[in-house]
């Protein structure tokens, strides 16, 4: 889960222009190295979530043995 340093951030687009590439940059960074490391079927990159109302990326890796594939977790 990536979680940006910026205060009052609810969704991806209330982030500054730069921030917003900055984290989509890691993000894919992660992503690289989440399927080297797990060999994971897919990478699933999303803003989920309700309950926490702070904007957070979560970088899920999944495989076809996972319990819900391959609905969203």
């Amino acid at each position: 889960m990536l979680i940006p340093e910026q205060d009052n951030i609810v969704e991806l687009h209330y982030l500054k222009p730069k921030m917003n590439a900055d984290l989509m940059q890691l993000a894919a960074v992660n992503r690289k190295h989440i399927q080297r490391a797990t060999s994971a079927t897919k990478i699933n990159t999303a803003t989920i979530g309700n309950v926490v109302q702070q904007f957070n990326l979560h970088v899920i890796a999944r495989h076809v043995e996972d319990e819900a594939w391959p609905a969203p977790v």
